[in-house]
Order: C-alpha cells, then sequence, then structure tokens
C-alpha cells in the first residue's frame, strides 16, 4: 500500500501551493498491490489528503481475489505500508478485518524492520 503525488494534466480538486511555481493542480494516487506488484486498488484524491484518511477504504475497494479452488477471497492475509500508514486506527480497523498490518513504525531508524500486529 502506498501513494504517490503528480500535476494534473486536465486539472482536478488539490490545489497546492508548490514554490516557486506558486499554485499548481496536484494529484495523488493510492494504490495498493499484491505481492507480485499487480494493482488491486487505485483511488486519486487531491495532494493534500494524508496517507492514512485513504488506508482502510483503499482495503475495502479490493474487489474479489482469484486464487486456488475453493471459496473466493474477499480479502488480503497481510498489508504492508511505510510509515505513513502508522496510526492505531488503521493497525486496528485492518485486524477488525482479519488482516495482519505490517506497518513501518514511526520515529524508528531506518532498516528497522516492519512490526506486526501484535508487536
Amino acid at each position: 500500500m502506498d501513494s504517490c503525488s503528480y500535476e494534473a494534466v486536465f486539472g482536478g480538486n488539490g490545489q497546492v501551493r508548490i514554490p516557486p511555481t506558486g499554485l499548481s493542480v496536484v494529484s495523488k494516487r493510492h494504490l495498493i498491490c499484491d505481492a507480485r506488484g499487480i494493482p488491486l486498488a487505485v483511488q486519486l484524491t487531491g495532494a493534500n489528503r494524508n496517507d492514512s484518511h485513504q488506508a482502510l477504504a483503499l482495503v475495502d475497494a479490493i474487489p474479489l481475489l482469484q486464487g486456488r479452488r475453493g471459496r473466493t477471497r474477499y480479502r488480503p492475509d497481510c498489508v504492508i505500508g511505510d510509515r505513513g500508514y502508522d496510526a492505531e486506527a488503521i493497525r486496528r480497523g485492518l485486524r477488525i478485518r482479519r488482516i495482519t498490518p505490517w506497518l513501518a513504525k514511526r520515529n524508528t531508524e531506518h532498516g528497522s524492520g516492519l512490526d506486526d500486529a501484535d508487536g
């Protein structure tokens, strides 16, 4: 799960001041992929929207997952995210959905690893 900002070609609703160019129309793509990098869900917001506000909505936007024979899966087993998604509300929301959160902790050294839901 991650996001990136980019300047909108045809305009949009997220106007942000970017020095020295002044006002610019910038959007942010929020993306969640499977382990092979195949996109499962994409959402578009204004660039000033915090990553953590879109996390659970992005997980809920995942369509049915194709897998082995048997019952179709609705949710992934775990979600891996960067420091932008480190919030207890997100961890709690993922646990309620029976998804293990592997989210990097804020205020830790880089390369210190990801912490699981119980860590």
